[in-house]
């Protein structure tokens, strides 16, 4: 499996989240020192280190083919969004203040990623645990039952018998649901999809907080950078997949050529918070824009995972609950005839 895991590493060249930043981390360094990129190249081919060496490849493959820092980004697999950034910054000289604005937003993904994990653990431990219960009663305990004492029918010994196979029932009818929803999407632009998703009863408010982040975070970045709204949206529109960020830089684009403001396009989209449009209007009069979209992107992220953890709270003990009645539901079924067998006898 390792072996598997390490090939389709190496044959897909991407790199996963920790080692993207840590490619960020040395360009800063190198940069920060006063080395240009061909001499980053000779420093990492020398080095002791693999990764560094295969770093160094790449990066001299690239240069001699007259490409630069973004192709070799592109080659290991980082986002559109960042590979655009560094080609601006190429071209507008802003190189290593652009690298530090990526190192910051990849560790800010890397910790949202591992709080986000962390939140959902526990849940879904408790629910494996129920599902691990069941099975292992229906599997050994329910026969031994039937076999030895000739238990008649109750609710806890049908909650055995049939339990594991209600939630895999469940399961099954939710990835069809799943599946079914996701085929209907496919039909939809990326616009209507998000405009879908934040209607969505309990995952609507999850996907609101979330769009906002992402889109206030990537917009302040290129402002930040110095880029004027209309270079910012046709560099959006130049990403190769379609995704919502290319098709409301389109429809944003149009909307400018119309004469309708930023702020007052982003107040006409429900996939949004509704103080976006008001903040924009506020960042764009203390001429801070790219900081303050930067700053309430994160804002965003905070409010939504205190939100996921306040609904946790409320799951979990529910599933605690959920989980003792049904231990207690089976004990009590498997007790109660024995009680009434000794009550027989001693009579």
């Amino acid at each position: 499996m390792i072996f598997l895991m390490n090939y389709w590493k190496m044959k897909t060249n991407k790199l996963n989240m920790a080692d993207q930043r840590k490619l960020i981390s040395l360009l800063i360094t190198m940069l920060k020192n006063g080395f240009c990129l061909y001499d980053c190249t000779l420093i990492f081919k020398a080095s002791a280190y693999e990764f560094e060496r295969k770093v160094g490849g790449v990066l001299e493959k690239e240069i001699n083919n007259g490409n630069g820092l973004a192709a070799v980004l592109q080659y290991f697999g980082y986002s559109q969004k960042i590979i655009l950034q560094v080609k601006f910054a190429q071209t507008h000289g802003n190189l290593l203040s652009t690298l530090k604005s990526i190192d910051e937003s990849l560790v800010k993904l890397e910790k949202e990623k591992e709080k986000f994990i962390s939140i959902i653990t526990y849940p879904c431990l408790l629910l494996l645990f129920l599902v691990g219960i069941l099975i292992t009663m229906r599997s050994f305990l329910l026969p031994e039952l039937q076999k030895r004492l000739g238990y008649e029918k109750n609710a806890g010994l049908l909650l055995m018998e049939y339990g594991p196979l209600v939630v895999i029932f469940v399961l099954l009818i939710g990835i069809s649901w799943c599946l079914l929803f996701k085929r209907q999407l496919l039909k939809k632009s990326s616009l209507e999809k998000a405009e879908i998703f934040a209607k969505l009863p309990f995952i609507g408010e999850f996907y609101i907080l979330q769009i906002t982040s992402y889109l206030s975070r990537e917009w302040g970045r290129f402002f930040e950078q110095g880029m004027e709204l209309n270079n910012i949206l046709t560099v959006m529109q130049s990403l190769e997949k379609s995704s919502l960020m290319k098709d409301l830089a389109k429809k944003l684009e149009n909307g400018l050529q119309q004469g309708i403001s930023f702020a007052l396009q982003i107040q006409q989209f429900n996939f949004v918070m509704e103080e976006f449009s008001m903040m924009i209007r506020q960042a764009e009069l203390n001429f801070s824009l790219g900081t303050e979209l930067i700053r309430y992107g994160d804002n965003c992220a905070e409010r939504l995972f205190k939100k996921i953890e306040e609904k946790m709270q409320w799951l979990q003990p529910i599933v605690f609950l959920f989980v003792g009645g049904m231990i207690v539901l089976v004990y009590v079924s498997m007790l109660l005839p024995m009680y009434q067998n000794i009550g027989g006898i001693a009579k």
